[in-house]
């Protein structure tokens, strides 16, 4: 969910700027080979539309028959905003608008084509029940012996032909008439037609999604139309999505509208509004399989919170059936209605306000420009005395002129109201920020969401002492060394004899038995996939278009991983799970993980390990990336600046072996797109020549060797690199085709290395994973190496002896003593641990390759709430053993509003719509999502079946057959 920004323009005004052109926008603007979820909408065709420019309808507020009216042939139909006042006190809701024109029966239907915001915006305020058409008989005439259908774009008679129109009765709006009568007649008040109540004027009509369709169908095709389109359960979702999670069409507008009743029409929208609105009733609870007899008697209340100045806001909520698709049981139940409707008017909620000219319901909280304001004017606001603003201000925000720094405050209200009804818990209001520092928060610049990021907390003071291999510019290793830990940062680094600084005095100090290292820089992974077993790739591809498309892979892996990252507490368990997993394997810096929203409130997680792109840290510069590849000058552009703007970008450059992977290196290369901040991901479909080039510009390449032989069945030649010297790192990919963590893929690097004859030696694989990846993305003033006033981020390895390079190269996650990210002692053995002073409350121990172990998780102010990885585990356990069941939940309420967890819905970040093959869309619908999928194990050391799956791999290398001799 992306944040509503708050703009310089009053929220009724920005929704008209917004939702006109938001299905044109989402269609043509939008990347990506496979049509955007709302494109469904443009399956219902085209209806036969008049020139809405040629009645000058800005010079009334209404539009007559009388009028002439020109037709314009047959067009698609654009979103819709509510219709009727914006203040109207009772707003009736629908789940997404009705086609009139779909139907045989309404073919003669007319819709209005705009040219402006302002004509659209006119007509949504003033249409109330003036829905048009032709009269039946002229269209007949016109017709003739032809068939017309929304799926012929046939005009009915020549554009610009004036033709008769006469109003449509529609009969949900009569219906809605029909009830203000009622009311009124219950009332004793003024039935007269010229001054009595009036849809549009005391009665809005909004729906949940904004685009038009004949019925919302989601699954199975209608009975009575089986040619009728069919959304499917991914397109509903996304367009839910889109338009009530991302945008917050209705949700914007209903907290601008703050109407005082809400009528919910037809079981269907009942099902929907209960769920979106779970846990803010503040009276009653009303659940989807209730019955509507039960619903109507009991009083519902939905709270929207309490304004600035104590005013506490809410709507009486009725629940009832379709007024036209049910009209008999609407008219059963209409008198319940009007009981409900006369009881809010007895307790003062619902004013009646009489008038000489006309008399009306008042207006609820709020102020509103929609008719007249600083960009148009469509008319003059009947009601400007009664509003009453949210914000705190002396004058009545209405007119044109005051539309400053008081149409921000408003806003900003609205939005405070919004923000505290999505947060709530159920049936509990947490504190939210007030209107004017919500505003202030609102104006800065957005940032990303991305997570895993380290908070600059105050570490404590310890002394570690081994064996200091520091990666420094001379690759010193200090035998029997030492370094003092305070405040994140190493404070000293010494030998033995050398004075300790004074303030370490009663500090903890450690004798690791061990040989201490800068942290290991994974530089690149996908890890919200790293809860997911090594996929039994079934044949080598050539490029990723391929796998990504391939059933096998859709099944076992993207299916059940779009399942489980779309439920909030499953991807909070499934964070917890791979930071740890990095920990396990020496990681304290990764590359990988994106939430899809971002709040306001957290603006990122802070993990245990630290994240190469979200830092909020000047020594690390945030670095960026793109996994889609660049098709295009629009995509050439934004590659451009993109180099130009951030230290480091990455991009997964030639993933495949044959032309069309080469091809996209040809791109940049004739484009002049080689830069210094260029960092390639994978590089496998480059020659020896071009990485030459690559690294003649400064560029830098991230070998994933693992994965490249899985999937393609070869990776970079090793030899290209040492005989070159072209600098790399390494980076996992993901558990799916690559290593668990970067101490694996170590090891595969080094069986490659010797496979392919290359020179690189235990040294040049220990610096890939420290130096080298530091320098890549702009870290080396602060990581990747081991001195005095750098990050306190290091690894220590079992052993002070022998080779360090290649005790690094063959260390398992047995011989992980230690993990320090940022001065904290996060993960090691279980005697370390307990020597730094650690509460042992806050140490969860685990065993890792027979040796006890406790990881240190704790944080004062983690948005996790403290999950330890044993719950993390349990939840991933129960999450991946019900795939289909936790589907069906996900999908029976996609409008369901989430609160604060819509934060830890993850990206599938490897999902390129731009790559996968044409029969994609095919290969999803066959494609079956497994009843159950298995954890994975977080080690190689603890996994007995991790290399039967690897050499059950048919085209694994003969060289990566001998992996498993390194954790014997």
């Amino acid at each position: 969910m992306s944040e509503p920004k708050i703009r310089r323009l009053p929220t009724e005004v920005q929704l008209a700027l917004e939702v006109m052109p938001c299905q044109a926008v989402r269609r043509t603007h939008e990347p990506g080979a496979t049509p955007h979820p709302c494109s469904y909408f443009a399956e219902w065709g085209s209806y036969h539309s008049y020139d809405y420019a040629a009645l000058d309808p800005p010079n009334e507020p209404t539009i007559k028959p009388e009028n002439p009216f020109i037709y314009v042939g047959k067009t698609a139909l654009v979103p819709e905003i509510l219709s009727g006042c914006r203040k109207a006190p009772i707003m009736s809701v629908g789940i997404n608008p009705n086609l009139p024109g779909y139907w045989p029966a309404s073919r003669n239907a007319l819709n209005p084509l705009f040219d402006d915001f302002l004509q659209y915006a006119h007509y949504f305020r003033y249409r109330s029940i003036a829905k048009l058409q032709m009269p039946r008989d002229a269209y007949e005439d016109l017709l003739g012996d032809r068939q017309d259908s929304p799926d012929d774009p046939t005009p009915l008679t020549p554009l610009g032909t004036e033709v008769p129109v006469e109003f449509a009765e529609l009969k949900m709006y009569l219906a809605y008439q029909s009830v203000l009568d009622g009311l009124a007649q219950r009332k004793g008040w003024s039935t007269d037609e010229q001054k009595k109540l009036r849809v549009g004027e005391d009665i809005s009509y909004a729906n949940m999604v904004a685009c038009p369709s004949a019925r919302w169908l989601v699954n199975k095709p209608d009975p009575n139309d089986p040619t009728m389109p069919v959304m499917g359960t991914k397109r509903m979702r996304g367009i839910v999505n889109e338009c009530f999670h991302e945008r917050r069409y209705f949700l914007r507008q209903l907290f601008q509208s703050l109407p005082a009743v809400l009528l919910v029409f037809s079981e269907t929208t009942g099902r929907e509004f209960m769920a979106a609105m779970k846990g803010r009733f503040i009276k009653g609870d009303p659940q989807p399989d209730d019955n509507l007899d039960d619903l109507l008697k009991e009083e519902i209340r939905l709270g929207y919170g309490p304004a600035a100045d104590g005013e506490v806001l809410s709507a009486r909520v009725v629940f009832l059936p379709h007024a036209s698709a049910n009209p008999v049981a609407f008219e059963k139940y209409k008198p319940r209605l009007i009981d409900i409707l006369s009881e809010e008017v007895d307790a003062g909620r619902l004013v009646y306000v009489p008038g000489a000219d006309r008399e009306h319901l008042a207006r609820p909280r709020g102020g509103c420009v929609f008719c007249d304001n600083s960009l148009y004017r469509i008319g003059p606001c009947d009601y400007k005395t009664e509003l009453h603003p949210l914000a705190p201000q002396d004058s009545i925000l209405l007119s044109a002129e005051d539309q400053g720094e008081a149409v921000l405050q408003e806003n900003a209200e609205q939005e405070r109201l919004l923000r505290s009804f999505v947060d709530r818990d159920a049936n509990k209001v947490g504190p939210t920020p007030s209107g004017a520092a919500l505003l202030e928060i609102a104006m800065q610049p957005e940032e990303p969401a991305e997570l895993l990021n380290i908070d600059p907390l105050d570490s404590p003071r310890f002394i570690l002492r081994g064996r200091v291999v520091t990666m420094n510019a001379t690759h010193e290793v200090i035998e029997n060394g030492w370094l003092a830990l305070a405040s994140g940062e190493i404070v000293a680094v010494g030998k033995a004899g050398d004075q300790i600084p004074a303030t370490f005095a009663d500090s903890p100090d450690v004798r690791t038995e061990g040989s201490i290292y800068p942290g290991l820089l994974d530089l690149h992974n996908h890890l919200a996939y790293n809860i997911a077993t090594l996929w039994q790739v079934p044949r080598k591809f050539e490029h990723r278009s391929q796998w990504m498309s391939n059933t096998s892979y859709l099944e076992n892996v993207r299916l059940p991983l779009d399942t489980l990252t779309r439920d909030p507490q499953t991807c909070k368990a499934i964070i917890r799970y791979v930071e740890v997993k990095s920990l396990l394997g020496g990681t304290t810096s990764v590359q990988g993980l994106r939430s899809k929203y971002s709040l306001l409130p957290m603006k990122s997680y802070a993990g245990a390990v630290r994240n190469f792109e979200r830092t909020d840290d000047k020594r690390l510069p945030a670095a960026s990336g793109t996994i889609l590849s660049i098709r295009d000058e629009v995509g050439i552009a934004a590659f451009r600046k993109a180099l130009q703007t951030f230290p480091a970008y990455f991009y997964h450059l030639s993933e495949g072996i044959n032309q069309k992977a080469h091809d996209e290196y040809l791109l940049l290369e004739q484009n002049d797109l080689l830069k210094e901040t260029l960092v390639a991901i994978h590089a496998l479909g480059l020659g020896q020549a071009d990485l030459l080039k690559v690294k003649s510009a400064g560029g830098k390449v991230v070998w994933s060797p693992l994965s490249n032989v899985l999937l393609y069945g070869k990776t970079i030649d090793a030899k290209i690199l040492s005989t070159l010297k072209v600098p790399f790192a390494l980076g996992c990919d993901w558990s799916p085709s690559g290593s668990k963590n970067i101490l694996e893929e170590l090891k595969v690097a080094w069986l490659t290395t010797q496979a392919d004859g290359a020179t690189l030696t235990y040294e040049d694989l220990c610096v890939a994973v420290t130096v080298n990846a530091a320098r890549a993305v702009g870290w080396q003033g602060a990581v990747g190496s081991i001195a005095p006033g750098k990050y306190a981020d290091l690894v220590v390895i079992k052993g002070e002896n022998g080779d360090p390079w290649e005790r690094l190269v063959r260390a398992t996650e047995r011989e992980v003593r230690l993990v320090v990210v940022a001065g904290y002692a996060r993960y090691g053995d279980k005697s370390v641990m307990e020597s730094l002073g650690l509460p042992g409350n806050q140490l969860e121990p685990l065993t890792v390759g027979g040796q006890p172990k406790r990881l240190h998780l704790f944080r004062e102010d983690d948005p996790l709430a403290n999950l330890s990885f044993r719950d993390a585990v349990a939840t991933l356990r129960k999450s991946m053993s019900r795939l289909r069941e936790l589907d069906a939940e996900l999908t029976a309420s996609p409008f369901e509003l989430t609160s604060g967890d819509e934060q830890f819905l993850l990206a599938l970040d490897n999902e390129d719509p731009l790559e996968f093959d044409l029969a994609e869309a095919e290969l999803l619908a066959a494609a079956e999502l497994p009843e159950s999928i298995e954890l994975d194990v977080p080690t190689v050391i603890d996994d007995p079946d991790y290399f039967a799956r690897l050499q059950a791999i048919k085209h694994l290398p003969d060289a990566l057959k001998d992996l498993g001799d390194f954790y014997q």
